[in-house]
C-alpha cells in the first residue's frame, strides 16, 4: 500500500475502496402489564433491566467504479436466555430456556473459565451493478423497501425507539432474497425513485421450496420546495409454502414432499414524510389481504384442531417531533392502530411520547413510552393483554 500511495488523488481513491462504519446503541428499559399478559410468553422480564440494543457494523466494497457490496452485521447475545418453551404445570413441564454458556477450553488454565456465546443477525448482503442514475441491478439479501422504517431502518436515523407493528415482519417480510432493480431521475425541485425486484419471498428456511416467486416495488416522489417532503407507495404479492420430508407409508423407501402450508398474500402502503424546519412528521398506511389454500391453513399459535382463516390487516401510524432551540432536545408524540386478528383480540391502538437528545450528529439519547391496549372493533376489551413499555437507548454512529 505504501508504494503505491505515490500522490495524495490516488491515495484518497484506495482508501474508498473498502470502508467499516456502523452504529451501537445500548440502555435500559421497564415493562408493565397484568399477571396473565401475552407478552409475557415472549420471555421479556417485566423488571428494570439494561439491555444490549443494536450493534452493526458496515462493510462496504467498491472495488472499482460501477460495483459496490455491501453487507451489515448486527451482533447480539443471542439466543443465551430465549424462552424454548413455557411451562406447563397441568402436564408437569417446566420451563426451558437456551443457555450458551460453555467452558472456555481456549483459555490458558484447566478450562474452569466460562464464555456465553452470542450469535450475529445478517440485516443486508448484496452486490450491485450500476449503469448510471436510473438504472442499478442488485442480488442478494435486502430490507424490503416499503414504507419509511424499512427503509432508514438504522437507530440514528429513526425518530422513535419503539418500530409500528407492522413494519417488524407482521405484514410484508422485513428482509427478503432475490433480485432487485432500482434508480431514480432528478427534475427540477424534484427526484423520482424506483425500486422493483423479484425474490424468494416469505419462505419456512434460507431458500425456496417452490417455483412460485414473490414480487414488489416501491415507486417514490421527493421536492425541496417550499419545504423537503416526499410520498411513497409500495407493493408486495407471494405465495407462502410449508413443506415437510416424510417417508412414503406405501413404501418405506421412498422419501417425498408434502406441503402442509399455503396462502397467498397482497400488500399495499403508502408512506409521507414531511421537514419543515424543525418540525419533522412521517407516516404510513398498509393494508394486507391472506387467502389459504384449502386443506394447508396454519395452526393458531401450534394449536392442535385449529386454523388461520382467511383475513384482512390493516394499520396505520403518525409520528411527530419539533427539535426545540436549546440543549438538542426533540420531543415527539407517536400513534398506531393496526387490526391483525388473533384468538387474543382482534386490534391495537399505541400511542405513545419520547423524547430525543441530540448531543452531536453522531450520539444520541432517545427515550419513549408506549402504551398498547387491546381490543375488538364490536366493544370487546382484552385489557388482559395491556402493556406499557418504557425504554432508553444512548446511540452512537461511527
Amino acid at each position: 500500500m505504501e508504494q503505491l500511495r505515490v500522490s495524495t488523488a490516488e491515495a484518497d481513491t484506495l482508501e474508498r475502496r473498502f470502508e467499516i462504519y456502523g452504529f451501537m446503541d445500548m440502555g435500559f428499559q421497564r415493562v408493565w402489564s397484568g399477571t396473565r399478559a401475552a407478552s409475557i410468553g415472549t420471555g421479556s422480564p417485566r423488571a428494570l433491566t439494561f439491555v444490549l440494543g443494536n450493534v452493526n457494523l458496515y462493510f462496504d466494497a467498491t472495488p472499482f467504479t460501477g460495483w459496490r457490496g455491501l453487507t451489515e452485521l448486527r451482533l447480539t447475545n443471542y439466543p443465551n436466555g430465549f424462552v424454548t418453551r413455557t411451562g406447563v404445570p397441568a402436564l408437569g413441564a417446566a420451563e426451558e430456556r437456551v443457555s450458551t454458556s460453555v467452558f472456555d477450553v481456549n483459555a490458558p488454565d484447566p478450562g474452569w473459565s466460562e464464555v456465553k456465546w452470542g450469535g450475529m443477525v445478517l440485516e443486508q448482503s448484496w452486490i450491485q451493478g450500476t449503469l448510471n442514475d436510473w438504472f442499478a441491478a442488485r442480488i442478494g439479501y435486502f430490507l424490503t423497501p416499503f414504507g419509511i422504517w424499512s427503509i432508514d431502518h438504522g437507530t440514528p436515523t429513526l425518530i422513535a425507539l419503539s418500530r409500528p407493528q407492522f413494519t417488524r415482519g407482521r405484514f410484508y417480510p422485513d428482509h427478503q432474497l432475490g433480485l432487485q432493480a432500482l434508480g431514480q431521475v432528478s427534475e427540477g425541485s424534484w427526484t423520482f425513485s424506483y425500486v422493483g425486484y423479484v425474490s424468494n419471498g416469505k419462505t419456512q428456511g434460507e431458500v425456496d421450496v417452490t417455483d412460485d416467486k414473490a414480487f414488489g416495488g416501491r415507486l417514490s416522489a421527493a421536492s425541496t420546495r417550499p419545504f423537503p417532503f416526499a410520498i411513497g407507495f409500495a407493493g408486495y404479492t407471494g405465495r407462502y409454502s410449508e413443506k415437510v420430508t416424510e417417508v412414503d407409508p406405501t413404501d418405506t423407501l421412498v422419501i417425498r414432499e408434502r406441503e402442509v402450508t399455503a396462502y397467498r398474500q397482497w400488500d399495499l402502503g403508502a408512506d409521507f414524510s414531511l421537514d419543515v424546519g424543525d418540525f419533522r412528521l412521517r407516516s404510513e398506511a398498509a393494508i394486507e389481504r391472506i387467502e389459504y389454500e384449502d386443506g394447508k391453513r396454519e395452526l393458531v399459535y401450534d394449536m392442535p384442531g385449529t386454523g388461520w382463516t382467511d383475513r384482512t390487516l390493516w394499520a396505520f401510524y403518525l409520528l411527530g417531533a419539533y427539535r426545540l432551540p436549546w440543549l438538542g432536545l426533540e420531543p415527539y408524540l407517536a400513534f398506531e392502530l393496526y387490526r391483525y386478528p388473533t384468538p387474543l383480540s382482534e386490534a391495537a391502538v399505541i400511542p405513545g411520547a419520547g423524547l430525543n437528545v441530540h448531543f452531536s450528529t453522531d450520539v444520541q439519547l432517545k427515550a419513549q413510552f408506549a402504551d398498547a391496549h387491546f381490543f375488538d372493533f364490536d366493544g370487546t376489551n382484552h385489557a388482559t393483554h395491556d402493556t406499557t413499555m418504557f425504554a432508553s437507548r444512548l446511540v452512537m454512529s461511527f
